[in-house]
């Protein structure tokens, strides 16, 4: 799952833009579904966006 959800990040967000606690936060919280890693992954990605335009990482002490 983590190789997966790191693939994601690097092909449609920034490679070094997610922490790996954070995949693998997803990567849990997905209990081996990709489809639903992916789609946390994205809402985590579009949250963030919208929270705030100067975020430069995303990291669990940005929630």
């Amino acid at each position: 799952m983590m190789s997966i959800l790191h693939g994601r990040v690097d092909v449609g967000l920034r490679p070094d833009l997610v922490e790996d606690d954070v995949l693998a936060h997803i990567a849990d919280l997905a209990a081996g579904d990709a489809r639903a890693g992916i789609a946390l992954l994205r809402n985590a990605a579009e949250r963030a966006s919208a929270r705030a335009s100067g975020l430069s990482r995303l990291g669990l002490s940005t929630r």
